[in-house]
């Protein structure tokens, strides 16, 4: 940044320079399952909160390495509906926030039952 003084009539013309690092916030947030027993096959909610209310972007919500969705945040929080897999057993949901140009990226996991 650069700061300009035109002068006057009892001071003269003078500038100066300075240089600043703006660095990211660190991201934190929780995620959860809605319902934690999912039904195979089924429609469930998965949400994103705690984020800063500044936070921009989208956050995206795996299982392995497979999509479930995608939730645009709002205020510091989001949320989908993603299909539950046809086998029963525990998952894992991650929770992929890619970060923004003030907020470092984070993944955040959660667990849940299909039955």
């Amino acid at each position: 940044m650069t700061a300009i003084y035109s002068g006057s009539a009892i001071a003269v013309v003078s500038s100066a320079t300075a240089t600043y690092l703006v660095a990211k916030v660190a991201t934190t947030f929780k995620v959860a399952v809605t319902p934690a027993v999912v039904l195979a096959k089924k429609p469930f909610t998965i949400s994103v909160s705690g984020l800063r209310p500044q936070a921009t972007g989208v956050v995206t919500f795996k299982v392995g390495g497979v999509v479930l969705c995608a939730a645009p945040l709002i205020g510091g929080a989001g949320k989908c509906t993603a299909k539950a897999q046809s086998k029963s057993g525990r998952i894992t949901v991650s929770a992929v926030y890619p970060g923004d140009a003030l907020h470092l990226a984070a993944t955040i996991a959660t667990s849940a039952t299909v039955r």
